[in-house]
């Protein structure tokens, strides 16, 4: 899913990518949502926090996302 999401074929994902891929597992998620929680992993990834750590919210935000879309 990353590879299809990763236009440029870089490894990384920019913003306006992350955002379509979040909408693509769940496309009742407001865009507006989807750009706080990125600023929200800026904000983690600047800190001293162990990569560990930074990867359980990453995947924490992702099942989220996908268990609330299969709720509704």
């Amino acid at each position: 899913m990353f590879d299809s999401a990763d236009v440029e074929g870089v490894g990384e994902l920019d913003e306006y990518e992350v955002v379509r891929l979040m909408k693509k597992l769940n496309n009742s998620l407001a865009t507006v949502k989807i750009q706080q929680k990125l600023k929200v992993l800026v904000v983690l990834l600047s800190l001293p926090f162990s990569a560990f750590l930074i990867q359980c919210y990453i995947y924490t935000v992702i099942l989220v996302s996908v268990v609330k879309s299969f709720s509704h």
